[in-house]
């Protein structure tokens, strides 16, 4: 979680991810890394959001109903993924 909220307020050390990335055998160019640690601040901001808005929803002592992330695209077979998740949670029409 400090991880995140680290990251969520742009505290993300490149010359880290640099040498993480070079050990695994990954030289980026320098516009790449600080696009990579770009898009890992966004994630990271995204990831509080939801965190935050999860607690509030606790304390509302509100249902909720958790849905797969659908990467690839929603085609037939997300929304068989969507089904089964909501049948699994007890969702019934």
């Amino acid at each position: 979680a400090r991880s995140v909220t680290a990251a969520a307020d742009g505290r993300v050390d490149a010359s880290r991810v640099r040498d993480g990335l070079a050990s695994a055998g990954l030289k980026l160019p320098e516009d790449t890394l600080e696009a990579l640690v770009e898009e890992t601040v966004e994630h990271a901001v995204r990831v509080a959001a939801e965190q935050r808005a999860r607690e509030q929803l606790a304390e509302a002592d509100l249902p909720t109903l958790e849905l797969p992330d659908l990467t690839e695209g929603v085609d037939v077979a997300a929304l068989y993924d969507l089904a089964e998740a909501l049948t699994d949670q007890g969702v019934r029409l």
